[in-house]
């Protein structure tokens, strides 16, 4: 708890309230909107909680991914990829950075933070479907550095895994359960569902971590208020971090799939009000990276330049 509370997340990544974190989702899509619809004649702009859909989506589709992926890939790299997204959502619109262009940038990412050794070329064996492998491999690496600008380059995330790990530990330790390994999986599944909710931005790894205990002890017929009672809070009250282990497993029970044809209608909408300049495949955005590759290259050959004449005058001064 002590590192999660000196770190970036709990400084930067952390909200006091789901008002408060809808207020930020709401001033993000109403910049989008005055950006590009200042006249308000557009109607086919996506609202935030349709962009929230739309990430939630994308959300799924990694975890997708990554129950099929070989090997198999740690549940930590999973939590930090969701966390890569849905903090990139919170500062820029879906109609502005896509997730279908993000999603996979950030899953690699997440890989190297978390320190699963798979290369670029694995990686992309494991994408389903019958597509250019290398041509996508160069499309996640040329895109990495930019999610890494929009993420402020703060790239560390504290899951609640880890949390579960310590607490399996120390309920080994102090002997309060028998079996206690039968509550991780259940405890691992409610984390891997809240990771479609704001939890994360909303309760710190440690409470969610007792709140997915708590909902495992609850379906597999046990009891945590001994080790709550006389290891976490000896003498002391139960009663706030019970509050706030409720409202995570209310929160995390709330999510809803929406069906799949509104998916699709909302991802059709989006291609065609997305910003043309920050789509990687539109002409206008393949026109405007040229002009920076040609103008970046401008600028190296003058250097270059500048380099030669000077070691040419030094060599004239040498030679007389």
């Amino acid at each position: 708890m002590g590192m999660f509370c000196g770190s970036s997340q709990s400084r930067n990544w952390m909200f006091s309230s789901k008002g408060e974190l809808d207020q930020v989702r709401e001033e993000t899509n109403t910049r989008f909107h005055t950006a590009n619809n200042p006249d308000g004649t557009r109607i086919d702009f996506l609202d935030e909680l349709e962009e929230q859909m739309i990430i939630q989506f994308y959300l799924r589709e990694v975890q997708g991914l990554c129950s099929s992926f070989r090997p198999a890939v740690p549940k930590a790299v999973i939590g930090t990829a969701c966390s890569y997204m849905k903090r990139i959502a919170l500062g820029n619109s879906a109609m502005d950075y896509h997730p279908k262009d993000f999603y996979l940038p950030c899953l690699y990412l997440a890989t190297k933070v978390e320190e699963f050794n798979v290369s670029i070329v694995e990686f992309v064996r494991n994408i389903p479907g019958p597509g250019d492998k290398r041509r996508l491999a160069e499309r996640i690496t040329t895109l990495e550095p930019k999610v890494i600008h929009l993420l402020n380059y703060q790239l560390i995330v504290h899951n609640p895994f880890r949390a579960i790990e310590g607490f399996i530990i120390d309920l080994k330790r102090i002997g309060s359960l028998q079996n206690v390994d039968k509550l991780i999986k259940k405890a691992d599944e409610f984390i891997l569902w809240s990771l479609y909710t704001d939890a994360s931005l909303l309760y710190s790894p440690s409470q969610i971590a007792l709140a997915a205990l708590s909902y495992s002890s609850n379906k597999n017929k046990c009891s945590l208020d001994p080790y709550m009672h006389d290891v976490l809070f000896p003498g002391g009250s139960v009663d706030a971090i019970t509050a706030v282990i409720k409202s995570i497993i209310k929160l995390v029970r709330s999510v809803r799939i929406p069906e799949e044809g509104m998916i699709v209608r909302l991802l059709e909408r989006l291609e065609r009000c997305r910003n043309a300049e920050l789509n990687p495949d539109s002409e206008v955005y393949k026109e405007r990276e040229k002009r920076l590759w040609e103008e970046e290259e401008g600028i190296q050959a003058e250097k270059q330049a500048v380099i030669y004449a000077k070691i040419r005058q030094e060599e004239e001064l040498i030679l007389g």
